[in-house]
């Protein structure tokens, strides 16, 4: 119990210290952190496959929109 109460003190503390160090500069400091860890992350992690996933649907769509808009842009 003494220890639990002790690592949850701590953790207040880190997350206190976090927020006033970076006071004002949040938005670029979490920006900057998360831009890290997506670095750190191997090229088959899901998160960094599913990103991959998305951009090719957006690429198939865009592609599939073309065709549609010369289609009808077309006479028949």
């Amino acid at each position: 119990m003494r220890r639990t109460v002790l690592l949850a003190a701590g953790a207040a503390a880190g997350l206190l210290a976090l927020r006033t160090a970076t006071k004002g500069r949040g938005p670029a400091v979490m920006e900057t952190m998360m831009s890290r860890c997506w670095e750190m992350l191997p090229e088959e992690a899901p998160p960094v496959r599913m990103l991959h996933d998305l951009s090719t649907i957006r690429e198939q769509n865009d592609r599939i929109l073309r065709l549609l808009e010369q289609r009808t842009d077309s006479p028949s």
